[in-house]
């Protein structure tokens, strides 16, 4: 979940600007992005710039609007349920090391049950997830088997059953595991 805030040079005014728009094209000065923010009404946001352009006469003021759920825009939004990277090619820069691999499925609800087959049909994991904030939109699976054994390079069948939703998705997966490297001879 991230929010986006741009800072835009222009003469002040409550009206609202378009982010698309030229306005902000021609005379955005600063571009801020504030990653897994959980805003309410009522929150108080303050930047502090080490070199203000009008020392004591900058005043900034942004408000959020409040948090909405709607059932029917969750099941629209089901299409956009996705696992990134796909195909995995044995590694990806967010992994901290050798042995933490993992794949990240996003914009999930937030209740949801991920069931992971081989081709052949068989259950290879089941993850389930069960959001305790009502932004997070994430989950992983850590190429593991439900015995926490690596799995092989292959395809993967991911269905995910969003029970509060009546709905299920269906993705496919490629992976393909690096060269194992035994630690131990």
């Amino acid at each position: 979940n991230r929010e986006y805030l741009w800072g835009v040079n222009t003469q002040y005014s409550t009206d609202v600007i378009d982010p698309t728009s030229q306005v902000v094209a021609d005379s955005a000065t600063w571009n801020w992005v504030i990653y897994k923010s959980h805003f309410t009404v009522g929150d108080v946001v303050t930047i502090s710039y080490a070199n203000p352009l009008q020392i004591g006469q900058d005043t900034f003021t942004f408000s959020t609007k409040a948090m909405a759920y709607s059932k029917n825009t969750a099941k629209d939004e089901v299409k956009l349920i996705n696992v990134f990277p796909n195909p995995y090619y044995g590694y990806q820069y967010r992994e901290g090391s050798r042995d933490q691999h993992y794949v990240t499925f996003s914009h999930l609800p937030q209740n949801a049950v991920i069931r992971i087959f081989d081709l052949s049909g068989v259950l290879v994991r089941t993850i389930t997830h069960r959001s305790s904030t009502p932004n997070s939109q994430f989950d992983t699976w850590n190429l593991q088997n439900d015995s926490g054994y690596p799995v092989a390079s292959g395809i993967y069948i991911v269905y995910i059953d969003m029970p509060d939703l009546g709905t299920t998705k269906i993705l496919k997966l490629a992976l393909i595991q690096e060269q194992q490297i035994l630690k131990v001879y």
